[in-house]
């Protein structure tokens, strides 16, 4: 059972597993797209029916890929948002599909199931990490000061939507934008987002020709607009910064659990190997050591893990170091000294040669 679990939870932690969901899900929104500009006509009866048959055969792989997380991770499971979002979507779709199956009558249901099924592409925010950072930013300033702008930002309408109304509307109740207060308060979010303004702009400058209509519509735009525009943004981008170094903490928080392990279990092989060799010497069986120490320097280069840090770190590495620097310089200053002596004599010897050349003939 033990061996079992632990064969769940390496392929839930599998960057495989992960991949094949991600594109399964891929597939299945390719799917629905196409099953979903199809009528359901006579003609198109035979791929609806095999859409249908894809569609379940996904379904039963996300009700899979449900079991092995909650078998892997536990109660921990329902602790994460994003796993809470995928058990949502899959509820929906298991009961769309039982009451499509059953013959249900209410049709008004089902149709609201099957649009829900549009649902599954969000899936993959579950997968993918920088998804996860914009989620997790958007909905942090959607419940933090992104309220209290949206209150102040309310008032300051209201303000100008009664303003408005008594100014510019009182009197003219058909006025297409200023007519009553409702009309008023739809004009001046007409010109927060600045679409359109123009047309809000005339409808005053061109009635009311004086400093009044041109001051308000120029102090509302320049509040509404540009100040509180500009404030959505920078809560919108400081709320991601925090996402992302969180989502980075978290990541580091995962290489050195991922790190400790694999020191663990090179700890574990070593000590084994050492017992080994040690057990070896006790029996006297003195030709199979050599062999064994051999195996385990094989063994430690191949498969044993460590950071470069914990390397530099260690007194033995750096005395090792330290020694073999000092026999590398050795080597090289009498390689040198070698050198040197050898020059001394090519010289002397050619000089020789030359001076005896030149008295012979000469």
């Amino acid at each position: 059972m033990g061996d079992f679990s632990a064969y769940i939870k390496l392929i839930a932690h599998s960057p495989i597993f992960k991949a094949i969901i991600m594109g399964s899900i891929l597939l299945n929104t390719v799917t629905f797209a196409i099953s979903s500009s199809l009528k359901p006509t006579t003609s198109n009866i035979i791929y609806l029916n095999v859409l249908d048959g894809i569609d379940s055969f996904f379904l039963s792989l996300y009700c899979l890929e449900f079991l092995i997380k909650i078998h892997s991770f536990g109660r921990s499971y329902w602790f994460n948002g994003f796993n809470c979002f995928d058990f949502g979507v899959l509820i929906c779709s298991l009961v769309q599909t039982v009451l499509s199956h059953t013959g249900a009558k209410n049709w008004g249901v089902i149709k609201v199931m099957r649009s829900l099924r549009a649902l599954r592409p969000l899936r993959s925010v579950s997968l993918i990490g920088g998804l996860q950072v914009v989620v997790t930013a958007l909905i942090a300033t959607l419940t933090g000061s992104f309220i209290h702008i949206i209150l102040l930002l309310t008032l300051l309408m209201f303000v100008y939507g009664i303003m408005g109304y008594y100014v510019y509307g009182y009197y003219n109740p058909i006025d297409e934008y200023w007519g009553t207060f409702e009309k008023s308060f739809l004009s001046l979010f007409i010109l927060i987002t600045a679409e359109g303004w123009t047309d809000v702009s005339k409808s005053l400058t061109t009635l009311y020709q004086n400093f009044g209509a041109y001051a308000f519509i120029t102090s509302f735009l320049f509040i509404g607009h540009f100040i509180f525009g500009n404030l959505f943004v920078a809560v919108v981008i400081e709320q991601i910064d925090r996402a992302t170094a969180g989502y980075e903490k978290m990541m580091d928080i995962k290489k050195s659990t991922v790190v400790s392990k694999k020191k663990q279990k090179a700890r574990q092989v070593q000590e084994n190997e050492i017992k080994s060799i040690l057990n070896q010497m006790k029996c006297g069986d003195q030709q199979s050591f050599p062999r064994a120490v051999l195996d385990m320097y094989k063994h430690v280069r191949r498969d044993v893990f460590t950071t470069l840090a914990d390397v530099k770190g260690n007194e033995l590495w750096v005395e090792s170091m330290c020694q073999e620097y000092h026999r590398v310089s050795a080597i090289t200053n009498k390689t040198r000294l070698t050198h040197r002596e050898v020059l001394k004599k090519s010289i002397v010897c050619f000089f020789k040669k030359l001076i005896t050349f030149i008295i012979h003939y000469c």
